[in-house]
């Protein structure tokens, strides 16, 4: 397996789930944040991953964004990573961009018209497990995110 490179952006418990799948893949994982947490967020990423501290997050992508495979956007909020996408896809349009948003009419106009190759929308993937949790006597399907379901 040929060894890639991810660059992560917005602290977020998916953050910490999608750093560490990639780290048992034997990727690299660069962590940028601008705002420190709160809490040992930080101390909670897998050993390896790069992390570093941004006061200016064009400048960062500037930086870290060439030769880099895929950017994973996975802020909680979606005003926040609706505008770090499109910062990136300014600093470099050739990037590719998975992006966690919750409205799925917004993800579907980001695919077409900022040349976002996905955005997802963590809302109608989970609303049918949900659904099918209720409905069905055994789970049917489910996300395991950082260790739990």
């Amino acid at each position: 397996m040929t060894e890639r490179r991810y660059v992560l952006v917005g602290l977020s418990p998916l953050t910490l789930g999608v750093a560490q799948a990639l780290q048992q893949a034997e990727h690299q994982v660069v962590v940028l944040y601008a705002m420190p947490p709160t809490d040992d967020f930080l101390t909670r990423l897998p050993p390896g991953v790069e992390i570093s501290h941004c006061r200016s997050m064009q400048a960062a992508f500037q930086q870290h964004l060439e030769g880099c495979d895929c950017l994973l956007v996975l802020d909680v909020e979606d005003h926040a990573n609706l505008k770090l996408a499109l910062l990136a896809h300014r600093e470099n349009p050739q990037v590719a961009v998975v992006m966690r948003i919750f409205d799925p009419t917004l993800a579907e106009a980001l695919q077409e018209g900022a040349n976002i190759r996905r955005a997802y929308s963590l809302s109608s993937i989970a609303a049918p497990a949900f659904v099918a949790a209720i409905l069905a006597e055994e789970l049917l399907t489910a996300l395991n995110l950082g260790g739990e379901l």
